[in-house]
């Protein structure tokens, strides 16, 4: 009898799709629970037998596809799952490097002598971080509303005036956004209490991409893949032999209560209580179905539909988003999750239109709340969802 805490999944990168690489090592997915399986597809046929026995059925097809889920952890399998959720490469960090930075006009500007924000990469809508500063509430998240050579307006939530003493630095950290990429795995699932018995999926794509983060609890992610074939296998001559499976890293999960810091709704720091956030990416796959082959030759993307929700608590602060609904106004949120380290991720959705209800009551005892909703588009000059890797490394 098999457990499940004896399940290992562990994936490599293709270089070629549905063709697990021959040489290179494995990385062990760190999973809540996972749901891959290969499905036959069975015909019956509609001939008619004069004995009344059925004719059987044929196999057709064969479909693999599942999700696994995992918490939200500032780890590689989930670094590389979200790239290639996106169907992107991570762009390089920008920076000033160290220098004199001033925060003035009641922390709304950040401020340089010398040099320009603009020729360093930084733009409208980026989440960047500030260091160096002796003030250590200034040592926080921002998020950049307006870009001049020498000033950048920024979002903060507890940021005051401080002149610069030549050691500060602003720095936004690599990010993916929705691209045409393409990324495919190879996924083994090995159960270890049992004698070299395996399954092994082919040609895995990221079809869906769902962050679940509530306030106590902590924050999970869950994948929906969807593969071009699945076989049996033997662990011990297909995947151990003459490579490694590297160990599930230990980073600690990401918490909706101690690891949010800055939230930004409609490019103001949010000063109101948040219950959860969710979001979901869904890349809308096709199955490539061929004569002469079982499984698919290939998964094709789609449109990269994005949906995003906050579950506030309602106060004068957020009273107003009921006039962004009936009048059909973009809102934009910028969501970063952090360790006390520096490690984690934000996410960032350039625009949508809520379309949540109104604030209602929901009985006796009850808090109102005021569940914000809406499906994600891009901009002029934003992507519709951008996801950080916010690393010191």
């Amino acid at each position: 009898m098999s457990s499940s805490s004896q399940v290992r999944l562990a994936y490599i990168e293709e270089t070629a799709y549905g063709e697990t690489p021959g040489a290179g090592n494995f990385d062990v997915i760190r999973l809540n629970n996972e749901t891959l399986s290969g499905t036959p597809s069975l015909n019956t046929s509609n001939e008619v037998r004069s004995d009344r026995q059925p004719t059987g059925q044929n196999l057709v097809g064969l479909d693999a596809a599942g999700n696994v889920t995992g918490n939200l952890a500032p780890t590689k399998w989930v670094t590389d799952f979200i790239e290639a959720a996106l169907y992107d490469t991570w762009n390089a960090a920008v920076t000033t490097g160290s220098m004199s930075l001033d925060i003035t006009t009641s922390g709304t500007k950040l401020t340089r002598a010398s040099g320009s924000f603009v020729t360093d990469g930084f733009a409208v809508g980026d989440l960047i971080q500030l260091s160096g500063f002796t003030n250590s509430a200034n040592n926080s998240y921002v998020y950049v509303s307006a870009v001049a050579a020498l000033e950048l307006t920024i979002v903060g939530a507890s940021l005051v005036d401080e002149s610069g003493g030549g050691d500060e630095e602003a720095k936004r950290h690599k990010y993916v956004e929705i691209g045409s990429d393409e990324t495919s795995f190879s996924i083994a699932k090995s159960f270890l209490d049992l004698t070299s018995k395996g399954i092994s999926y082919r040609g895995v794509k990221v079809d869906s991409m769902t962050v679940d983060l509530q306030a106590r609890q902590d924050g999970t992610i869950a994948f929906g893949l969807a593969a071009g074939g699945a076989d049996p296998y033997d662990p011990a001559t297909d995947i151990t032999d003459s490579r490694t499976v590297n160990a599930a890293g230990t980073e600690q999960a990401l918490s909706g209560s101690a690891n949010v810091g800055l939230i930004v709704v409609d490019g103001a720091a949010v000063g109101y209580c948040v219950g959860g956030f969710n979001l979901q990416l869904n890349n809308n796959h096709t199955a490539r179905q061929c004569i002469g082959q079982l499984p698919p030759s290939g998964q094709d993307e789609g449109e990269a539909a994005v949906q995003v929700s906050l579950n506030a608590y309602l106060t004068d602060a957020n009273f107003d988003l009921h006039t962004a609904k009936t009048d059909g106004s973009t809102i934009e949120i910028v969501f970063p999750i952090v360790t006390t380290g520096g490690e984690g991720y934000a996410f960032s959705v350039a625009a949508f239109k809520p379309s949540m209800a109104d604030a209602q009551s929901g009985g006796k005892n009850q808090q109102v709340m005021l569940p914000i909703s809406g499906v994600g588009e891009p901009t002029a000059t934003r992507n519709a969802l951008r996801v950080y890797h916010i690393t010191q490394a």
